[in-house]
């Protein structure tokens, strides 16, 4: 039997309270290095991260051994050491 492959991405939107533009240029790459550094310790690859001072976009593997929400809530929570494996 052949093998069957598959790759799911998942595209996320953070808004900032209200819209306001609070990230600036300044911890920019901090949040988005952050943020990576989440992904990772929960396997999801991180393939891009941008946004602007007032939303952040990511982009990322699904790798399918933690739920959606679980993923979003673990980057709302900001812990990058938590590991569900």
């Amino acid at each position: 039997m052949p093998q069957s492959l598959s790759k799911i991405c998942l595209h996320t939107i953070f808004s900032t309270k209200n819209r306001r533009d609070i990230i600036d240029q300044n911890i920019e790459s901090h949040l988005h290095t952050f943020v990576a550094g989440i992904l990772i310790n929960i396997d999801c690859t991180p393939m891009k991260i941008g946004g602007n001072s007032n939303h952040i976009h990511i982009l990322n593997t699904f790798p399918g051994v933690i739920s959606i929400s679980k993923i979003i809530e673990t980057i709302k929570k900001g812990n990058k050491y938590n590991n569900f494996h």
